[in-house]
């Protein structure tokens, strides 16, 4: 799932020449183009940013954008792969509250504690984050806000997520990263396995 709004195009392609610049290892550039570590050469499109990124990157990535007017960041750009539990249609070009009315916690005084918190971000300082649950369902989990989580069941897996975020320089936007995987209990190591038993993480479905 992609969106760009068109006030956000400078911005997606300033967080695309700063991917760009940032791809080592395995990457591989080329004229007008880069090859992944797997070995797929993806077209370096610049009037399609976010498209551009999405197959360069395993990460989601969400662009939020604090306008003139906006009390809050607005979600000016995305390419979601990975959802978990929500949909990009219904929170593009939303502010953040509005983005997270589903989840009860989330109130005002919370609200404007995650807005200092984007509104923080230098460039050049990035922050990151985890968050992990049980899982029964894949990588690709997407539901509408009328929609619920079916009943737990069986979760045998665990969610993880490193998000990170960055302040673009020149645009200003902040850019939000996820990058999610599938874990299996019986990967963890000793050591994980005892932390998980110490701080027992949420169930959904």
């Amino acid at each position: 799932m992609i969106a760009l709004d068109h006030a956000a195009v400078p911005a997606a392609r300033e967080l695309l020449n700063m991917v760009l610049a940032a791809l080592s290892g395995d990457y591989v550039r080329g004229e007008g183009l880069v090859t992944r570590p797997d070995g797929i050469a993806v077209p370096i499109d610049r009037d399609d940013p976010m498209a551009t990124l999405c197959r360069l990157l395993a990460e989601d990535l969400c662009l939020m954008q604090r306008r003139d007017g906006d009390g809050e960041s607005v979600l000016t750009a995305a390419a979601l792969c990975f959802p978990a539990g929500w949909t990009l249609a219904q929170k593009f070009l939303r502010q953040m509250i509005a983005i997270h009315a589903p989840i009860a916690r989330y109130d005002a005084d919370l609200a404007a504690r995650v807005q200092r918190l984007l509104d923080g971000v230098r460039p050049g300082r990035g922050l990151m984050r985890g968050a992990a649950h049980w899982c029964g369902s894949p990588l690709h989990h997407p539901l509408n806000e009328d929609e619920k989580f079916a009943s737990p069941g069986d979760t045998p897996n665990i969610r993880v997520e490193r998000q990170c975020l960055f302040r673009l320089p020149d645009t200003r936007a902040v850019m939000f990263s996820i990058h999610t995987s599938i874990v299996a209990p019986s990967a963890l190591t000793p050591h994980q396995a005892e932390t998980l038993a110490e701080f027992p993480i949420r169930r959904s479905a």
